[in-house]
């Protein structure tokens, strides 16, 4: 037997252009088999009382602004207890101050940036609680991973091309530092996201 009102957890992911829908669509399917998974096991029991787990999917686009919006819709569902999802970097970026502003436990499962989860210090300033999770990688981690893979492979000149976002951004400062550390010369092109066309940036390098 389940309480009359369910949980509802909340999720952003980029469900249409330009945001991953790939990624996005992967997402919904997952969460939703979760909670399938949660509900047939009897849901979640909160002091003796089961209770059944609603989801609730908001479309971010992978845009900032879009992100924004569809995470004030969630805040304003009832009996919400939690989001999670997101996809891009600049979502998680747009959003993390608003829902922890708002005492919703969130947990980002996608965006490496640092600064998703490196601001947490400040956050806690106010009241001592940070709201704000990943489980994804940051930039950082998978950037010193990266460069000491090819350092020691031998590889003296580097040329990175990464999205103009600020996954890439955030991605490619790191890259920079490492591979400047080490004393291996780097060039970076940026693209912007949706690009598929790269002969132009390849006989750039090839040049």
């Amino acid at each position: 037997a389940f309480a009359d009102e369910p949980l509802v957890i909340g999720a952003l992911a980029p469900l249409s252009a330009p945001g991953v829908v790939i990624g996005g669509v992967a997402m919904e399917w997952s969460m939703g088999a979760a909670v399938d998974d949660i509900n047939a096991n009897c849901g979640i029991e909160i002091d003796g009382t089961n209770y059944m787990v609603e989801l609730q999917v908001e479309d971010s686009e992978g845009l900032p602004d879009a992100a924004q919006l569809a995470a004030q819709r969630l805040i304003e569902v009832e009996n919400l207890v939690g989001v999670v999802g997101v996809y891009h970097s600049a979502v998680g970026l747009a959003t993390m101050d608003l829902l922890h502003e708002n005492q919703i436990p969130t947990v980002y499962s996608e965006p490496w940036n640092d600064n998703v989860t490196i601001s947490g210090i400040e956050r806690q300033a106010n009241d001592g609680i940070d709201h704000i999770f990943r489980i994804a990688p940051t930039s950082t981690t998978v950037a010193r991973a990266a460069v000491d893979w090819l350092i020691n492979e031998g590889v003296e000149d580097v040329v990175i091309i990464a999205e103009n976002t600020d996954y890439g951004i955030g991605a490619v400062e790191q890259n920079e530092q490492f591979f400047g550390d080490a004393g291996v010369a780097v060039e970076t092109i940026f693209v912007e996201l949706g690009t598929e066309d790269f002969i132009p940036v390849l006989s750039r390098i090839q040049a």
